[in-house]
């Protein structure tokens, strides 16, 4: 494909939530090789057909969002929607918010019209067990959504299944060696249940991306005692991003080697009461999204 040579021991990548926005956002980095090399070969799935092949897993209702076939509801909303405005221009506006409003254009042709060299196909799919076939990293961005007025300890049970189900493919189907990374939330929870599930897998192989709080609290502590955020280390973040979760500052320091919770402390600008400090960094960063639409 494009002159390139084929390699013949690519690896397999599969993102699930694929049709998802984040999705979106993560797939052409993967595809450019940005990611893993520009000489790494990727697949996903079974049977590659070249270089790069990812393997996108979600729901039934969204395989046609990843193949690229809008359904004839959806098309035939257009013409009704577009009848009622007097004017052209109000008219292919309508038409143009309505696919958008249901994604018609397709992950996988989108992905295809790029032309990236190192991309020889794109499989879409709601079978757990041939989404992680062999699979060499797993990044799992789908889980059941929080919605307005929920906590995450509301939305946990939905995931359970989601992620039970999900573990047991991947212990069943993918590489023992496979590093997965769990971003959906709950994610640390999300991440607990997956490890259950998938027994065969080494549970360091399995992580949570809870880096937002983690910067959240190492951006207060930091700012507490008047360094910037990469003269504090120490920072821990225990449990979800939910009224539960514990951003732990008691091993907190600064590169200087001066505990941020000190007292007395060498330097009038570091002595901070540790329970002020512990109450505002709880406060602002496990509530921190809770105003974000």
């Amino acid at each position: 494909m494009c002159g390139r040579h084929i390699p013949s021991d690519p690896i397999t990548i599969v993102v699930t939530g694929g049709a998802g926005q984040i999705a979106y956002s993560l797939l052409p980095p993967l595809a450019s090789g940005s990611v893993f090399g520009n000489d790494q070969p990727v697949r996903a799935g079974p049977d590659p057909c070249g270089p790069v092949k990812l393997h996108l897993l979600d729901i039934p209702p969204a395989q046609t969002a990843l193949e690229g076939a809008c359904c004839a509801p959806c098309m035939r909303r257009l013409p009704a929607a577009a009848q009622r405005l007097p004017d052209l221009p109000g008219r292919l506006l309508t038409c143009a918010r309505i696919l958008v409003s249901v994604r018609p254009a397709g992950v996988k042709m989108e992905l295809e019209d790029l032309a990236y060299p190192l991309l020889a196909g794109v499989v879409g799919t709601d079978d757990p067990a041939l989404a992680f076939k062999g699979a060499d990293y797993a990044v799992f961005l789908g889980a059941f959504p929080r919605k307005e007025g929920m906590e995450r300890k509301d939305v946990m049970a939905k995931n359970v299944g989601i992620f039970n189900s999900q573990g047991k493919a991947l212990s069943d189907h993918a590489s023992p060696n496979v590093k997965c990374l769990v971003v959906g939330n709950p994610a640390n929870t999300n991440a607990a249940i997956l490890s259950a599930a998938a027994p065969a897998i080494p549970k360091e192989n399995i992580t949570a991306l809870t880096r937002l709080d983690h910067n959240r609290a190492q951006s207060l502590a930091a700012a507490k005692v008047g360094v910037p955020c990469d003269q504090v280390e120490g920072v821990i973040i225990w449990g979800n991003h939910s009224s539960t979760q514990y951003p732990d500052v008691r091993h907190a320091k600064t590169t200087e080697g001066i505990k941020v919770r000190a007292r007395p402390a060498p330097r009038p600008s570091l002595r901070i009461p540790p329970s002020h400090l512990h109450t505002h960094t709880h406060t602002a960063v496990s509530n921190s999204s809770f105003p974000t639409p």
